[in-house]
Parts: structure tokens; sequence; C-alpha cells
């Protein structure tokens, strides 16, 4: 059991998820300071709530970062797969692709039409 324990705890794997974890903590804890912050400097309603909503997603953000900092040489195989997958996305759909833009370049937009009475 002793064993066990000891090897979890100096598995780099665990390690990496704990310090993962701390930083979304850490990111969290300073997003919501600095939103209760603008309630006080910020006066305008409007202004306030985009303020807000550009802190949570600078938090969003940073945390997405971190986490991908933290675990940066395990995703390696990840963006080759996403690049193999949207290279046969793209073949795949080639031909939508194609009607779809010769779709668009015949009709007519929207400031040209003539009106016929």
């Amino acid at each position: 059991m002793e064993g066990t324990v000891k090897e979890l705890l100096f598995n780099p794997t665990v390690g990496r998820i704990v310090t993962a974890v701390v930083a979304i903590l850490i990111v969290i804890t300073v997003s919501r300071f600095a939103q209760r912050s603008l309630g006080r400097i910020v006066k305008d309603v409007d202004t306030r709530y985009r303020a807000r909503k550009f802190v949570n997603f600078l938090g969003y953000f940073i945390a997405f970062l971190a986490v991908t900092v933290v675990f940066s040489d395990k995703l390696g195989g990840l963006t080759v797969a996403f690049g193999v997958a949207g290279a046969g996305i793209a073949f795949a759909l080639q031909e939508v692709i194609a009607s779809v833009a010769g779709w668009a370049a015949i009709s007519p937009s929207s400031g040209t039409r003539s009106r016929c009475r």
C-alpha cells in the first residue's frame, strides 16, 4: 500500500495535473478579484458589464494557456492529428466548398438588384 502511494505521489502526470489545477485556481481567484474591483472603479452599468465580460474571457484564455503550457510536451501528437483530420475534411468536402463558392459568385448581391416592373 505504501509503495503504491509513493509511486502515485512521484508520478510526473499527477504532478502536472496538480500544477494545472493550482494554476486554474489562481487564475479564477485573480479574475474574481478583478471583477469585484471593477464594480467599485467603473460606475457606468454598460461599461462595467463589458469590462467584467472581458475579464471573464481573459481568465478563461489564461487558464487554457496555463494548461497548454503544463502539458505542452504531450500536445505534439494532437496537433498532427488535427492537421490530418482537417486535410481529410477539406478533401471530403471539396465539391461542397466549390459549389458554395460558385453559388456565391453567380448570386446577385443586395446592392445591384434590378427592379423590374
